[in-house]
C-alpha cells in the first residue's frame, strides 16, 4: 500500500492521532495529509523531503513531529504555523538558517537541530520559554544570541562540534541547566559564565583547546560528570577535590604528569580516565578512590602497578594497555569484582598465581605481550567469555584449557602453537576462534564437538590434509579461513566441496 492509498484509508476511517511514514522514500507529501486534523504525532524520519506543503499548518493539534534525515535546505514555512508543537526533530538535514518566526513555538520542550549547516540562531530562540532540551550538535555556529539566556526552563544544551569561541554572559540565567556539551569547539579557555551554573550535573569540554582550568569551582557542587579529554592541560586545580558529587572524570589525552592529591576526597568517583598522559607512574592518590568501578590508564608510560591497586575492590573495568608492564603485582588478585581487563601491548611474560583469584573476569585482552605459556588456571577463570592472547609466543595451552566453558570468543592468532589440547572441544559456547599464524598441522578429534562454532580462522598454519574433526563441523561453521596452508590442489577442491563458503 503506497502512502496515497494509506492516507485515503485513514481519512475514510475518521480520527487518526498518530501516523508513522518513516523510511518510505517519500519526496513529496500529499496535500490531503492536512485533512487529518486530529493528528498529534507525525513521523517522517528518513525520507527524501526537500519541502512540505503549506497547508500542513492546518494540523493544529500536532504536538510531535520528526523530520530528521531528510533533504530540507530551508525551514518550511508551514512549521511556524504549528504553534502547538512541543517536540520537533529537524536533525540531519541541510538547514543553513531558521525562521525568525520560531518564537510561535511557545509550547516547545524539545528541539533537535543537530547535523545541519546552521551558522547562527535567530534572536526569537529566546521566546521558547518552555524549552527543556536544545540539541545543536554538528553545525557551523560561530556564536549564540544573547537571547538564549531567556530559556529559563532549559535543562540540556548540546553545542558540540560547532565553531564557538565563547558563550554569552546571559547564559548565567540558565539556572536549571543540568547538561551542557561543548565538545569540539575552539574555546581555548573556559567561558566564565559556566562557573555560575549551579545546577550543572554534566559538562563536556573535550577537544576545546584548553590549556588551563580555573580553580573557582564552588558552584559546581552538583556536578557528576566532567570531561576535559583531548586538551592541553598540564595540571588540574586542587579545588577539583571540592566536586564531591563527581562520579565520572575524564582527562585523557592531555599533558598531565600527575594528579592533585585533593582528588582523593572524591569518594563518589566511579569512572576515571587518565589515558594518554605522560605520567610515568600511576599517581598514588588513584588507589585511594575506593568507589572506582572503571579505570583507564592506557598509555601513561608506567612500568609497574603499585600494590595499593588492591584497594580498588569495586573495580569492574580496568584498561592498562599500551604501557611497559613486565609483571603484575600480587595485589591484582584482590580485584575480585573485575569483569573486563585489558593488558594488551605491554611486556608481560606471566600473569602470576594471584591472577587465579579473578573469578568474576568475563573479558581478558592480553595481545601483543611476551607470553610463552599460560600460567593462569583455566578452572579458576571459568567466567571468561572473551579471551584474546594473540600476538604472543605461546607454544602450548594447558591440558584443562576447556574448563573455560563459557568462552564465546577466543583469539590465539600469531603464536607458536603446534597442537591443541583435547579439552578444547569442551568449549561448548565457543562461536569465534582465531588460530591463524601458528604451526598447527592437525586438530584433536574432540574439536568436532564445538557445535556452536560459527567462525574459524586457520590461515597460515601447516595443514596438509583435512582434519577429520574439521569435517565434523561442516554444518555448523558459517565462516572458514584456510588460505596459506600446504594443501594440494586436490585437497583444496575437496575443501571447497565440503565448505562452499570457505576461503581456501
Amino acid at each position: 500500500m503506497n502512502i496515497e492509498q494509506h492516507l485515503a484509508k485513514l481519512l475514510s476511517e475518521g480520527l487518526t492521532t498518530e501516523l508513522n511514514w518513516n523510511r518510505q522514500n517519500i519526496e513529496t507529501l500529499p496535500a490531503e495529509l492536512a485533512k487529518l486534523t486530529g493528528l498529534q504525532k507525525l513521523n517522517l524520519e528518513a525520507n527524501r523531503l526537500s519541502n512540505l506543503p503549506d497547508n500542513l499548518s492546518d494540523l493544529s493539534n500536532l504536538e510531535w513531529l520528526d523530520l530528521s534525515d531528510n533533504r530540507l535546505t530551508e525551514m518550511p514555512a508551514c512549521l511556524t504555523g504549528l504553534s502547538g508543537l512541543n517536540w520537533l526533530d529537524l536533525s540531519a538535514n541541510r538547514l543553513s538558517a531558521l525562521s525568525h518566526q520560531i518564537g510561535v513555538w511557545a509550547k516547545m520542550e524539545r528541539l533537535d537541530l543537530k547535523n545541519n549547516k546552521l551558522e547562527s540562531l535567530p534572536a526569537s530562540i529566546g521566546d521558547l520559554k518552555q524549552l527543556k532540551k536544545l540539541l545543536l550538535e554538528m553545525n557551523d555556529l560561530l556564536e549564540l544570541p544573547s537571547e538564549i539566556g531567556n530559556l529559563s526552563e532549559l535543562q540540556q544544551l548540546d553545542l558540540s562540534e560547532n565553531q564557538l569561541c565563547g558563550l554569552p554572559a546571559t547564559m548565567a540565567n540558565l539556572q536549571k541547566l543540568e547538561t551542557i556539551d561543548l565538545d569540539g569547539n575552539p574555546l581555548k579557555e573556559l567561558p566564565q559564565v559556566l562557573l555560575s551554573l549551579s545546577s550543572l550535573r554534566e559538562i563536556d569540554l573535550s577537544n576545546t583547546l584548553l590549556t588551563e582550568f580555573p580553580d573557582t569551582l564552588q558552584n559546581w557542587s552538583k556536578l557528576e560528570t566532567l570531561s576535559l579529554a583531548v586538551n592541553y592541560l598540564k595540571a588540574l586545580p586542587n579545588t577539583i577535590g571540592e566536586l564531591l558529587s563527581l562520579e565520572h572524570l575524564d582527562v585523557c589525552n592531555n599533558e598531565l604528569s600527575d594528579l592533585p592529591q585533593s582528588i582523593g576526597t572524591l569518594k563518589n568517583l566511579k569512572r576515571l580516565n587518565i589515558e594518554e598522559n605522560p605520567m610515568g607512574k600511576l599517581p598514588e592518590v588513584v588507589c585511594e578512590l575506593t568507589a572506582l568501578e572503571e579505570l583507564d590508564i592506557t598509555g601513561i608510560e608506567i612500568s609497574e602497578l603499585p600494590e595499593a591497586i588492591g584497594n580498588l575492590k569495586n573495580l569492574q573495568w580496568f584498561d592498562v594497555s599500551a604501557n611497559k608492564l613486565e609483571s603484575l603485582p600480587k595485589a591484582i588478585g584482590l580485584l575480585t569484582s573485575l569483569q573486563w581487563f585489558d593488558l594488551k601491548s605491554n611486556q608481560l611474560t606471566a600473569f602470576g598465581t594471584d591472577f587465579n583469584q579473578l573469578a568474576a573476569l568475563r573479558e581478558l585482552y592480553a595481545s601483543f605481550n611476551q607470553f610463552e605459556s599460560i600460567d593462569f588456571n583455566p578452572e579458576a577463570l571459568e567466567s571468561l567469555e572473551n579471551l584474546d592472547l594473540s600476538f604472543n609466543k605461546i607454544s602450548r595451552l594447558p591440558d584443562n584449557f576447556g574448563a573455560m566453558s563459557r568462552l564465546i570468543m577466543l583469539n590465539l592468532e600469531e603464536n607458536q602453537l603446534t597442537s591443541l589440547p583435547e579439552s578444547i572441544g569442551e568449549l561448548a559456547n565457543l562461536q569465534d576462534l582465531d588460530l591463524s599464524d601458528n604451526k598447527l598441522h592437525d586438530l584433536p578429534p574432540h574439536f568436532g564437538s564445538l557445535e556452536n562454532l560459527r567462525r574459524l580462522d586457520l590461515r597460515n598454519n601447516s595443514f596438509i590434509e583435512i582434519p577429520a574433526a574439521l569435517a565434523a563441523l561442516k554444518d555448523t561453521l558459517q565462516e572458514l579461513f584456510l588460505s596459506e596452508n600446504n594443501f594440494s590442489d586436490a585437497t583444496k577442491e575437496k575443501l571447497k566441496t565440503l565448505f562452499p563458503y570457505a576461503i581456501v
